[in-house]
Protein backbone atom coordinates (compact mmCIF):
# COMPACT_ATOMS: atom_id res chain seq x y z
CA UNK A 1 0.00 0.00 0.00
CA UNK A 2 1.06 3.53 -0.69
CA UNK A 3 2.25 6.34 1.52
CA UNK A 4 -1.16 7.99 1.96
CA UNK A 5 -4.18 6.08 3.20
CA UNK A 6 -7.29 6.16 5.31
CA UNK A 7 -9.74 3.60 6.63
CA UNK A 8 -13.49 3.82 6.09
CA UNK A 9 -15.95 1.69 8.03
CA UNK A 10 -18.77 0.16 6.00
CA UNK A 11 -21.85 -1.09 7.82
CA UNK A 12 -25.54 -1.57 6.96
CA UNK A 13 -26.35 2.06 7.85
CA UNK A 14 -23.65 3.42 5.50
CA UNK A 15 -24.85 1.14 2.70
CA UNK A 16 -28.48 2.16 3.23
CA UNK A 17 -27.63 5.87 3.32
CA UNK A 18 -25.42 5.65 0.22
CA UNK A 19 -28.26 3.86 -1.59
CA UNK A 20 -30.62 6.67 -0.62
CA UNK A 21 -28.13 9.38 -1.56
CA UNK A 22 -27.58 7.88 -5.01
CA UNK A 23 -31.21 6.80 -5.58
CA UNK A 24 -30.02 3.20 -5.86
CA UNK A 25 -33.00 0.99 -5.06
CA UNK A 26 -31.20 -2.32 -5.61
CA UNK A 27 -31.88 -4.23 -2.42
CA UNK A 28 -28.59 -6.18 -2.44
CA UNK A 29 -27.07 -3.12 -0.76
CA UNK A 30 -29.48 -2.78 2.18
CA UNK A 31 -31.72 -5.86 2.57
CA UNK A 32 -29.94 -8.88 4.08
CA UNK A 33 -32.65 -11.39 3.15
CA UNK A 34 -32.80 -10.17 -0.44
CA UNK A 35 -29.01 -10.24 -0.80
CA UNK A 36 -28.97 -13.83 0.51
CA UNK A 37 -31.76 -14.83 -1.89
CA UNK A 38 -29.67 -13.39 -4.75
CA UNK A 39 -26.73 -15.58 -3.68
CA UNK A 40 -24.57 -13.04 -1.85
CA UNK A 41 -22.95 -13.87 1.48
CA UNK A 42 -23.92 -10.45 2.87
CA UNK A 43 -24.82 -6.93 1.76
CA UNK A 44 -22.88 -5.78 -1.31
CA UNK A 45 -20.67 -2.69 -1.01
CA UNK A 46 -21.48 -0.21 -3.79
CA UNK A 47 -18.87 0.19 -6.51
CA UNK A 48 -19.60 3.94 -6.71
CA UNK A 49 -18.92 4.24 -2.96
CA UNK A 50 -15.44 2.81 -3.53
CA UNK A 51 -14.90 5.30 -6.35
CA UNK A 52 -15.94 8.21 -4.12
CA UNK A 53 -13.50 6.97 -1.48
CA UNK A 54 -10.63 6.97 -3.99
CA UNK A 55 -11.54 10.52 -5.03
CA UNK A 56 -11.63 11.50 -1.35
CA UNK A 57 -8.11 10.15 -0.92
CA UNK A 58 -6.89 12.40 -3.75
CA UNK A 59 -8.74 15.38 -2.25
CA UNK A 60 -7.33 14.81 1.25
CA UNK A 61 -3.78 14.79 -0.01
CA UNK A 62 -3.99 17.87 -2.19
CA UNK A 63 -4.88 16.49 -5.60
CA UNK A 64 -6.94 18.96 -7.65
CA UNK A 65 -10.08 17.11 -8.71
CA UNK A 66 -11.26 19.79 -11.11
CA UNK A 67 -10.31 18.85 -14.65
CA UNK A 68 -8.58 15.48 -14.44
CA UNK A 69 -10.04 12.38 -16.02
CA UNK A 70 -10.74 9.66 -13.46
CA UNK A 71 -10.58 6.02 -14.50
CA UNK A 72 -11.41 3.10 -12.26
CA UNK A 73 -11.86 -0.62 -12.26
CA UNK A 74 -13.70 -2.76 -9.72
CA UNK A 75 -11.72 -5.97 -9.28
CA UNK A 76 -13.42 -8.11 -6.62
CA UNK A 77 -16.86 -7.95 -5.03
CA UNK A 78 -16.76 -6.47 -1.53
CA UNK A 79 -19.50 -7.73 0.78
CA UNK A 80 -20.55 -7.24 4.36
CA UNK A 81 -19.67 -4.85 7.16
CA UNK A 82 -15.94 -4.19 7.14
CA UNK A 83 -13.21 -1.60 7.16
CA UNK A 84 -12.07 -0.58 3.69
CA UNK A 85 -8.55 0.78 3.35
CA UNK A 86 -8.04 3.37 0.63
CA UNK A 87 -4.40 3.95 -0.30
CA UNK A 88 -2.26 5.63 -2.93
CA UNK A 89 -0.64 3.40 -5.53
CA UNK A 90 1.52 6.13 -7.05
CA UNK A 91 1.17 9.89 -7.53
CA UNK A 92 -1.95 9.56 -9.69
CA UNK A 93 -3.32 6.18 -8.59
CA UNK A 94 -5.37 4.80 -5.71
CA UNK A 95 -6.54 1.39 -4.55
CA UNK A 96 -9.21 0.06 -2.21
CA UNK A 97 -8.58 -2.98 -0.02
CA UNK A 98 -11.29 -4.91 1.79
CA UNK A 99 -11.19 -6.22 5.34
CA UNK A 100 -9.37 -9.35 4.13
CA UNK A 101 -6.66 -7.17 2.51
CA UNK A 102 -7.77 -8.05 -1.01
CA UNK A 103 -7.48 -5.27 -3.58
CA UNK A 104 -11.09 -4.70 -4.64
CA UNK A 105 -10.80 -1.52 -6.73
CA UNK A 106 -8.22 0.65 -8.44
CA UNK A 107 -8.36 4.10 -9.97
CA UNK A 108 -6.27 6.85 -11.47
CA UNK A 109 -6.59 10.56 -12.12
CA UNK A 110 -4.85 12.19 -15.06
CA UNK A 111 -5.08 15.19 -17.30
CA UNK A 112 -6.40 14.27 -20.74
Amino acid sequence: MGEHRFVFGVDPVVLFRFSALTYNAHRIHFDHRFAAAEGYADLVVHGPLQIVLMAELFRRYGRDLVGPEFRYRLLVLAVGPQRLTVATAGPDAAEVYDGERRRVAEGSASRS
